[in-house]
């Protein structure tokens, strides 16, 4: 569209003042909507008898609509002055163009004294957007919450928030692969899908090869595994401790957000502790009691009585006279979520029982494969010959209790040919289960063992008898279950 020297007119004396509020706004409109008059209006402000005009009339008087300024127009060269007026006017009816709205976003000028100099205010810090980093797999005994939201199964947790749990047990998936088990009370806080800080509880983390690197981050330690199981705990005074069940992890001092130290390498069976202040040193807790019930719920187990005790370390050998006690029956998790690469013969529960006394309990069977399953390993083994505690003596060493599990029992191997025959597909590839004193004539297996299933084949009730009068041997049995789908 072209425009007469009528509309130059008005153009100018917009820029002038000298039009009344109805001409100003009808004008600021078509600049709006208009782009050909927009592209005059920028023609028209450069010419340098309107910019001499525009800079006395910024210092005397102001536009309908206001625009902030750093400093007075005085300040300005008359080449400066130009391109402010250009650039600004360009960038209000482009912006204006594109919303299309009536009137312009913001205000065009301020009035303020001209020594006055309006300092930007600097942008607010941006909180990254909250991402799913999580899924609750299981709650028991205890109400997970945010603030005053209540998190239930199958809820997704996202980073940046807080959550805490009083009481009882919870489970969680990170979107990473990484399993985590909690105990109440413990509080923490979703970094990321790979990373979490601890503020106060336990925790036990299993993580996969496709995880290594998860974080877990604690007001004095930050723990980095290089694949593996491992718990933190921090209690009430902020002392923080990790220790490792399986694989490696690397744990560095830290003071708030800042590393203070270089990485200690913890193996499997291995524990650190810190303080506030302090040193990396070892911890003199027991893993097991520490986190007995994220290291039961995280192997599967939903409960253990009487003689039987899990361990979350698998020792380097369980052959006979290696790994000893007079007191427990001590039960391993040897495999989770294992796919069977072939078909396993086993003695399977038989169906349709009543879980009596004395009623048959199992049937030889086959566990086909490509079957996902947990292993376990259960283990009695009363001191030996040149043991302060060895009983020379007919007495009989007695251990006795119930294992409950959190999937049903699908089989168990407790002679010693299918024990043998299965160490190396199901045992752990670092422990030895055999020795020559297993060859030798002496080796006893007591025959008045007892076992009995639970009705539901959730459940195995043990008592399991040892003498070591003129005998060693040791009471062994793996146990398959069905994994998690």
């Amino acid at each position: 569209m072209i425009y007469d020297d009528e509309e130059r007119d008005q153009l100018a004396a917009y820029l002038a003042g000298q039009l009344d509020k109805e001409k100003t706004e009808a004008i600021e409109y078509r600049l709006c909507t208009e782009d050909d008059l927009a592209r005059l209006m920028i023609k028209v402000s450069c010419e340098e008898s309107i910019i001499n005009e525009w800079v006395v009339l910024q210092t005397t008087s102001s536009w309908s609509f206001q625009m902030p300024t750093r400093s007075s127009m005085r300040s300005f060269s008359l080449s400066a002055a130009k391109f402010l007026a250009a650039g600004l006017l360009l960038l209000t009816v482009t912006a204006a163009s594109w919303v299309g709205i009536y009137y312009l976003a913001a205000p065009l000028f301020s009035k303020a004294p001209s020594t006055t100099i309006v300092t930007p205010t600097t942008p607010a810090k941006l909180t990254p957007a909250a991402k799913k980093a999580t899924v609750v797999k299981m709650i028991s005994g205890g109400e997970l919450r945010s603030q005053n939201i209540l998190f239930v199964v199958n809820d997704h947790l996202k980073t940046g928030q807080q959550y805490h749990i009083k009481k009882g047990l919870l489970e969680l998936e990170m979107s990473s692969g990484v399993k985590i088990a909690i105990a109440g009370p413990t509080t923490f806080q979703l970094i990321d899908s790979n990373n979490l800080r601890l503020l106060q509880g336990t925790l036990t983390a299993s993580v996969p090869h496709e995880a290594i690197g998860f974080t877990v981050n604690t007001p004095t330690m930050k723990t980095v595994d290089l694949g593996t199981t491992f718990g933190v705990h921090v209690n009430k005074k902020g002392v923080s401790e990790t220790h490792v069940f399986k694989g490696i992890v690397d744990c560095f001092a830290v003071e708030g957000e800042k590393t203070i130290s270089s990485a200690k390498r913890l193996t499997a069976g291995k524990s650190l502790q810190r303080q506030a202040e302090g040193e990396l040193v070892q911890s003199d807790t027991k893993s097991e009691e520490l986190f007995a019930e994220c290291l039961l719920q995280q192997a599967g187990i939903k409960n253990l009585s009487g003689d039987l005790k899990y361990l979350p370390t698998i020792p380097d050998s369980l052959a006979v006279c290696d790994f000893t006690s007079n007191d427990y029956i001590h039960l391993f998790a040897e495999q989770q979520d294992f796919i069977l690469p072939e078909d396993v013969t086993c003695s399977v529960p038989l169906p349709n029982r009543q879980g009596n006394a004395g009623e048959k309990q199992f049937t030889r069977g086959v566990i086909k494969k490509g079957t996902k399953i947990n292993v376990y390993y259960v283990h009695f083994d009363a001191h030996c010959p040149g043991h302060p505690q060895f009983l020379n003596d007919d007495k009989l060493i007695t251990a006795e209790g119930e294992i409950n599990f959190n999937y049903k029992i699908l089989g168990i191997l407790q002679t010693d040919g299918l024990l043998s025959k299965t160490d190396s597909i199901l045992g752990d590839s670092k422990t030895r289960y055999i020795n020559d004193k297993m060859r030798q004539p002496n080796v006893n297996r007591a025959s008045d063992d007892k076992l009995r299933l639970t009705a539901d084949d959730y459940g195995i009730r043990l008592q399991w008898n040892l003498s070591r009068k003129n005998t060693i041997g040791a009471d062994c049995m793996r146990v398959i279950v069905a994994a998690q789908k």
